[in-house]
């Protein structure tokens, strides 16, 4: 490294983490492996929280935290979790757990693929799968919302915090 980029390292460590906000909110279906003519309502609302924007250009993840409402499985649920922007693999994906209504606890690992072409698929879109202990399947979710208030809600709820 040169001179002068270690001048600028030092100088960008020592300026307080400048990070941001974002919610997003999505309603859409669960179906159980072994019952996937069984559907229950799925509402999804969390919060995407960047730290530090300049750690995000590296490390590229950030925290999700929110809730989570599964009929008849979790009654509005505190989910915990990450997203991860992988963008020269064209991918954002969201992992989170949450506990059940009976104290299970469950994993939620979905991805966004991008596309500039298809930018309205990105926005209103997240297709996942529930896991339970170790990698057992347990059910497949598709969440969805509409494209224009997507990203009138997003735009919104971004917040940048110093």
């Amino acid at each position: 490294m040169s001179f002068l980029g270690s001048v600028i390292g030092k100088f960008v460590e020592r300026l307080p983490p400048v990070g941001f906000t974002y919610e997003e909110e999505m309603l859409g279906e669960l179906s159980f492996i072994e019952k996937p003519l069984e559907l229950r309502r799925v509402e999804l609302k969390f919060r995407v929280v960047v730290e530090s924007a300049l750690k995000l250009s590296t490390e590229r993840t950030a925290r999700i935290e929110g809730i989570i409402d599964i009929e008849g499985l979790a009654d509005t649920r505190p989910i915990e979790g990450s997203v991860t922007w992988r963008i020269e693999e064209r991918r954002i994906p969201y992992v989170f757990s949450f506990t059940t209504d009976d104290g299970r606890v469950f994993t939620f690992r979905a991805q966004k693929d991008f596309s500039v072409f298809r930018v309205d698929e990105f926005v209103k879109h997240l297709e996942g799968t529930i896991y339970g202990d170790g990698p057992v399947e347990v059910a497949r979710v598709y969440l969805r919302r509409p494209f224009v208030r997507a990203l009138g809600d997003m735009a919104k709820s971004f917040h940048v915090k110093i």
